[in-house]
């Protein structure tokens, strides 16, 4: 186990909570070194037990240093601190190696945390040989426990440990010994090292490396992605005394990275050449993205909206009332979309109806939050909509209602018990005009008396063609409350429809006119119906062009 090691080694050691900082185990040769206990944060108990505190780390002074170089060897390598320890009086430089290695995991609970490794190298400006043995000698020993492959280059460029997973990683080639080898050496004839050469020489001057390469992994029999670091091994005067080298394995990183670019490229050519309206605003309602199908439905280029607000390009008419909702899905955290049909002006001036999803998206790496607004044209859907309702209810030759729309009119002001009087109005002859003139004289003929009387409607009478040459106005009896009244009303359209009609040549025609009330009726919509024709036709009888009100005699 990794904490027993500490006790294993010969000068002062002590390993630390990767996360925390805490200490987790000293030996005693760093617990008779006051420098030490007052660099690790930690203080000798006196008891019967002679039991050890564990402390966190000091925010401030030595113990600080100690705790950023313990992150800085779980994010970027193996790392050195140089401390000065009284030795007879007299402060000699020491070096602290820190290295990660891997906790004993059986019967831990919680989440995983590795361990830092900190023993004492102590080391003169110029190391000897047996310097170098005793180090290589305790990185063979220890650095095993490292779960990334990794090796050390003294500052002579000679291999002086590699560790077993790095064998692993290299295959045949590295079985047969690196260690005592210069770098350039071992990439001798081996094509595809010239990269690790170069950053090995880049290093060694004291600079930190770190690439990213496709290399193969003799460990899984095939080519892989892995990070390579390389960092200085720097005493406390800056001097240099080797490079760390750790190869970690991102190859699922590198997957995931490839997969989610595919996806995000999939999805922007969606949403920029798709047939759906596409487009990214930031809190403050700007325009970060416009999509094509914008750009055509809209008429501004994407060069023309991005950057400019929603209230800027003035495609909202009513973007007083539709602002404060687009900004409210920023603020709230439980319902932070919405849909919403609503009209939108063109660049043109023309209006188009769009059905809006708009939604908050939140980036997981930067935070960020964008308003994601995806639009449907449905413009034509409810001028096709519009049209059907209108064919269903009026006359395609007259523009007027037809027979059930007046039917539904009269139904409804029978509920509100509204008085109105139904005048039926049929053309005399108008058999005669189809006969001997034609079909499309006649529909001409209609369609201009149609029109004529619809310039006789007053304030809430409304006219409708029941069939061929049958007319009704529905006349508000408030305003003609009297059986005079109704009947002086008839003959103003009497009058009018018998002047002369330009239809290809000049047509003159007469009606007649039946009136029926709805209070005769019995709140009966038929009934009603069928007196104002009985009275028609009782007026057709006399000759034409009269009018009758029904009556029960």
């Amino acid at each position: 186990m990794a904490l027993a090691l500490v006790h294993h080694l010969d000068g002062p050691a002590a390993a630390f909570d990767a996360r925390s900082g805490q200490v987790e185990q000293i030996n005693e040769a760093w617990l008779r070194t006051p420098e030490l206990l007052e660099l690790s944060g930690s203080l000798r108990i006196a008891s019967p037990e002679e039991k050890l505190e564990k402390t966190l780390l000091a925010v401030g002074g030595p113990s600080h240093r100690l705790r950023e170089r313990i992150r800085d060897a779980v994010s970027n390598g193996p790392q050195t601190l140089g401390v000065n320890i009284a030795v007879d009086g007299i402060a000699q430089l020491h070096h602290i190696k820190l290295v990660m290695v891997a906790r004993e995991t059986r019967n831990v609970r919680g989440p995983y945390s590795p361990l830092v490794l900190a023993w004492i190298s102590t080391t003169q400006p110029k190391r000897s040989d047996s310097d170098r043995t005793d180090m290589t000698a305790a990185l063979t020993r220890y650095g095993r426990l490292i779960t990334e492959p990794w090796a050390y280059i003294d500052a002579s460029g000679i291999y002086r440990y590699v560790s077993p997973q790095s064998i692993a990683l290299l295959g045949p080639d590295a079985a047969g010994g690196l260690i005592g080898l210069h770098y350039e050496e071992w990439a001798a004839d081996r094509p595809g090292r010239s990269v690790g050469v170069e950053s090995i020489a880049r290093a060694l001057g004291s600079e930190t490396i770190s690439y990213d390469r496709l290399r193969y992994d003799h460990r899984f029999g095939e080519e892989r992605w892995h990070r390579v670091e390389m960092r200085p091994d720097l005493d406390g005067n800056g001097t240099l005394l080797g490079v760390f080298v750790v190869s970690q394995d991102i190859h699922a990183q590198k997957l995931a990275e490839a997969q989610a670019r595919s996806a995000q490229n999939l999805l922007d050519l969606h949403l920029r050449l798709g047939p759906m309206i596409a487009v990214e605003l930031d809190a403050d309602l700007r325009i970060l993205s416009w999509s094509c199908r914008a750009e055509e439905l809209f008429g501004y280029t994407s060069a023309e909206a991005v950057g400019s607000t929603l209230r800027e390009l003035k495609t909202i008419p009513e973007i007083d009332a539709v602002e404060p909702r687009l900004q409210e899905l920023f603020l709230t955290e439980d319902a932070r979309s919405f849909r919403s049909r609503n009209a939108n002006r063109s660049k043109q001036g023309e209006m188009v109806w769009v059905d809006w999803f708009d939604s908050v998206v939140t980036d997981s790496v930067s935070g960020q939050s964008t308003l994601l607004c995806l639009g449907v044209d449905v413009t034509q859907e409810l001028e096709l909509k519009q049209r059907l309702t209108v064919a269903s209810t009026h006359d395609e030759l007259t523009g007027a209602l037809n027979r059930k729309a007046m039917s539904m009119l009269m139904t409804s002001k029978i509920g509100r018990d509204a008085h109105f009087a139904l005048m039926v109005l049929d053309l005399d002859s108008f058999k005669q005009i189809n006969d001997y003139r034609g079909h499309a004289t006649g529909d001409r003929l209609l369609a201009a008396l149609a029109t004529r009387m619809r310039g006789l409607l007053q304030p809430g009478e409304r006219m409708a063609r029941l069939a061929g040459d049958e007319f009704a106005v529905l006349i508000d009896m408030t305003l003609h409350p009297s059986d005079q009244a109704l009947m002086a009303r008839a003959q103003v359209f009497l009058q009018y429809l018998s002047a002369p009609v330009r239809a290809d040549f000049e047509l003159s025609v007469t009606a007649s006119a039946g009136i029926a009330k709805s209070s005769d009726a019995e709140v009966d919509v038929e009934t009603i119906f069928q007196n104002a024709d009985q009275a028609m036709y009782s007026a057709k009888a006399q000759g034409g062009n009269h009018a009758l009100l029904y009556t029960q005699a």
